[in-house]
């Protein structure tokens, strides 16, 4: 297959399989899911990075219990028991999932496709950068920007290279001399403690216990999946999550934490009574119309654009109302829709 066309395919399989898990589509889904852990070496990272972005993009503040089988499932309860921090032994994260076996991220796709659906956080990030709203100016200012991406290769690369904005946010002066590898890593974790400080911020308006119990799990996927995707700008989803945590604190109460340890034990024993057996997920299927994004090359021979998106592909079954939605709002609102193309 020509080098363009596994490149067209791979982008319209991952489109295929977030918008089967937004329609609750299970066993498309999972095709989707199988295809790409068998298309290529580097399948299984993309299953579990788009997962962890389903978590808060797709799912988001519909479902928060959806958190502790994935800390459990990587193994990230350590995060916060080595003094430095949630971040500074995640550098063998891809390790992690290459040791994932493959049933088993099946089936939290398959916990993702049954769940409650929000996408608030990604319509706060969509409203903002379409000029729609202004009044999260301040929050986007500081954390949409690369130098909040960095993960262990990307940042040693642009200290190695007395990149401005680094050596501006780690405070320290550009150094004529060339860093030893003992001391790009100490930079490293000044680096990612000054992000835990930040997300920490977020945190401390949450007096909730329970409810910061449970935030704490998200801060511990976010670095995690801030290091598999290797400085890319989808962390600002779990910065925005947070962001948008602190801002709707009182919301987030819980009735008492005998109610959440009942609801996160029918989760988790949900979870390990899900039999793949039971689907058929095997046999090819074509791409459905709805696979066709702005991720893929055919969309823009179909002529569509962001309103087709936010009113076709966004389309969640089994959505539930969180934060009073004040973006969708804005999203879908006539005067909005019109603008886009």
């Amino acid at each position: 297959m020509p080098a363009e066309d596994f490149t067209n395919e791979l982008f319209t399989n991952i489109s295929a399989l977030q918008k089967s898990v937004r329609r609750g589509l299970v066993e498309d889904a999972l095709y989707y899911a199988n295809t790409l852990m068998a298309s290529s070496a580097g399948g299984k990272k993309i299953v579990v990075t788009k997962i962890l972005t389903y978590l808060v993009e797709d799912i988001g503040f519909a479902n928060l219990f959806l958190a502790k089988p994935i800390v459990n499932i990587f193994g990230l309860d350590w995060l916060d028991q080595s003094g430095d921090g949630f971040f500074t032994r995640i550098s063998n994260a891809s390790d992690i999932v290459k040791e994932t076996d493959e049933q088993i991220l099946l089936k939290l796709i398959v916990l993702l496709c049954i769940s409650p659906k929000n996408r608030e956080v990604d319509n706060c990030i969509c409203a903002n950068r379409m000029r729609f709203t202004d009044k999260d100016s301040s929050f986007f200012q500081t954390f949409d920007r690369p130098i909040m991406f960095l993960n262990a290769p990307t940042f040693s690369k642009e200290i190695k290279a007395k990149a401005e904005d680094v050596m501006n946010f780690l405070g320290t002066t550009n150094e004529n001399t060339p860093l030893k590898p003992a001391e790009i890593r100490e930079y490293y974790k000044r680096y990612n403690r000054t992000l835990e400080q930040k997300i920490g911020g977020f945190l401390a308006t949450i007096k909730d216990p329970v409810v910061l119990t449970i935030m704490t799990r998200y801060a511990r996927i976010a670095f995690f999946y801030k290091e598999l995707l290797a400085g890319k700008d989808g962390t600002l989803l779990y910065y925005t999550f947070f962001y948008l945590a602190s801002r709707h604190a009182n919301r987030l109460r819980t009735t008492s934490e005998e109610e959440v340890e009942k609801t996160q034990t029918r989760i988790d024993t949900l979870y390990d009574a899900i039999d793949l057996a039971k689907y058929d997920f095997l046999q090819p299927r074509p791409f459905p119309d709805y696979a066709y994004d702005k991720h893929t090359a055919e969309w823009k021979r179909r002529g569509r654009g962001n309103r087709h998106f936010f009113t076709e592909w966004a389309l969640l079954v089994n959505e539930k109302s969180c934060l009073g939605d004040s973006y969708k709002s804005i999203l879908h609102s006539p005067q909005n829709l019109r603008k886009m193309k």
